[in-house]
């Protein structure tokens, strides 16, 4: 027997969300993540809404192999190579944790960075100072 079970927030959470502004599209989002079992986490990177989950340990050892074994194929002192490959992987972990982002297709050039540290902060790393909420 199937239910169409519509996703609701308690009240406390009502409150966070009311408190941080954030959009219907990232409550839902939220609570779809919260629904399937996620921690999802939420910030604000120039102005933009971004939830998404931590990666996970044997997440983060895939991805670090991939990366390993495409840096073996590059040229150590070719810088340009290796740049393009360093921002590679960070929108790889950024794809990997998304959740949901506010209008992803217009994103300033320094977002994708300051999203992967505010990923890996959440995911149990040090890092630059952001300060990701917990929902």
């Amino acid at each position: 027997m199937s239910e169409n079970k519509e996703l609701t927030a308690s009240e406390d959470q009502q409150a966070i969300y009311d408190q941080l502004d954030l959009s219907e599209a990232a409550r839902k989002a939220i609570l779809t993540a919260k629904e399937a079992g996620y921690e999802p986490v939420f910030t604000k990177i120039s102005g933009k809404e971004f939830v998404y989950k931590p990666v996970t340990r044997k997440q983060w050892r895939e991805l670090r192999t991939r990366m390993s074994e495409a840096a073996s194929k590059i040229d150590q002192d070719d810088d340009l190579a290796a740049a393009e490959l360093r921002e590679e992987e960070l929108e790889r972990l950024v794809r990997m944790c998304e959740v949901y982002y506010e209008n992803s297709e217009n994103l300033y050039a320094g977002t994708v960075d300051s999203l992967s540290d505010s990923i890996l902060l959440s995911s149990g790393f040090g890092g630059a100072e952001v300060d990701p909420i917990r929902l």
